[in-house]
């Protein structure tokens, strides 16, 4: 086709209509595709230094720990160490000599109890006989145990200051249940039977609380719980609660303990025949104190 130039300058003034591609919005996407990717560089970047942090702490750590280990051990291998070590024992060695411990063995022969509206009972799908479980009744206890009691057949009356039954035991140990050597327990089982008991096994275990769980009454004997100074009496078996005191000394913060008096004086002094106390695992004489608040009960035969 032939223009001249007038239809030329006419259709330059005048273009035709043309589509004008859209490169707006795509250039909008990848700069927003951009910027996320940017943003997911420097996440990464800031994970990366965090973990090499935490790395470098844990490494910090783990070097002062065993730089400290290192001092530790040369201190206790150094003379000083070995002098703190010695009076740290000797003081544990002290402390044990010195607190009054009272406990009691159970072995297996009988039957574990529960205890519901104070009455003991065997546990279900139990049979056979049962021993009487008293306490907290979620121990075992046992029938009977072994070994052997010392002693003669001298008088149980309290005379002068002493008990002939017991001055006779003086120094030796008396194991009853034949377990973990003379306890306190062994001994006040022991002087029970010669005041005419049956003798106390089970319960829970604990010397401080045998007066508050055997049937003492249907024995013949007289319990006193949390006794004054004026209720007790020479011939008496004497408990003491757990972590009591008697003067100068802490009874056994777990078991209690048990004695039995010689001599009442005055000031709420007592002398008393005890085993497994500051002289070892023999039946001794000691001078204690009364506490109140301290003595959980004392038992007497009737009549005494």
């Amino acid at each position: 086709m032939n223009l001249d130039n007038t239809d030329y300058q006419k259709l330059k003034s005048n273009p035709p209509n043309q589509e004008v591609p859209e490169t707006a919005p795509q250039s909008s996407g990848m700069i927003d595709k951009a910027m996320e990717a940017n943003e997911k560089i420097k996440q990464t970047r800031d994970n990366i230094n965090r973990f090499r942090q935490l790395a470098q702490n844990t490494m910090n750590a783990i070097r002062t720990a065993v730089q400290f280990i290192v001092k530790v051990v040369s201190f206790i291998c150094s003379p000083h160490g070995l002098i703190a070590i010695g009076v740290v024992l000797a003081l544990w060695l002290v402390f044990m000599a010195f607190a009054v411990t009272g406990s009691q063995t159970f072995g297996s022969d009988c039957y574990s109890y529960r205890y519901r509206d104070g009455v003991a009972e065997a546990k279900e799908g139990e049979s056979g006989i049962k021993c009487e479980k008293l306490g907290d009744g979620s121990k075992e206890g046992r029938l009977g145990g072994g070994g052997s009691a010392g002693g003669g057949g001298g008088s149980t009356v309290p005379a002068g200051g002493k008990i002939e039954v017991l001055e006779q035991v003086l120094s030796q140990p008396i194991d009853e249940d034949g377990a973990y050597g003379a306890q306190c327990w062994d001994l006040a089982n022991w002087y029970s039977k010669k005041l005419g008991g049956p003798g106390i096994v089970g319960a829970s275990g604990r010397a401080g609380y045998i007066g508050h769980e055997f049937p003492w009454d249907s024995w013949g004997f007289d319990v006193i719980k949390d006794p004054n100074a004026g209720d007790l009496k020479p011939g008496d078996i004497i408990c003491w609660y757990p972590g009591g005191s008697v003067g100068p000394f802490t009874i056994d913060s777990t078991y209690g303990h048990v004695g039995i008096i010689a001599e009442v004086k005055a000031d709420g002094v007592i002398e008393t025949y005890e085993q497994n106390a500051e002289k070892g695992q023999i039946v001794a004489r000691y001078t204690r104190q009364f506490v109140k608040g301290s003595v959980s009960s004392v038992i007497r035969k009737k009549g005494a």
